[in-house]
């Protein structure tokens, strides 16, 4: 597990969720209501994970690193 010490806005366990449902829907293209339903929560608590994690992949290169090796070790390049 990685501990995240970028400058982000959102606490390491937050951005850890933001990250998982960022994944799940880039990766699987599943709805977000569904995504939001194996998380327990509402589907516009995915849809700001998912813009907020693209937002700050463009600036942050730690993120854009963890994001690019999760998604290898999940097998897909």
């Amino acid at each position: 597990m990685w501990v995240t010490v970028s400058r982000n806005p959102l606490p390491a366990f937050s951005l850890q969720g933001s990250m998982a449902r960022y994944l799940l829907r880039t990766l699987t293209h599943s709805s977000f209501p569904s995504i939001g339903a194996s998380f327990n929560k509402d589907h516009s608590t995915v849809m700001s994970s998912v813009r907020k994690i693209e937002t700050m992949r463009e600036v942050d290169e730690q993120l854009r690193h963890q994001l690019t090796e999760l998604t290898a070790r999940l097998g897909v390049v």
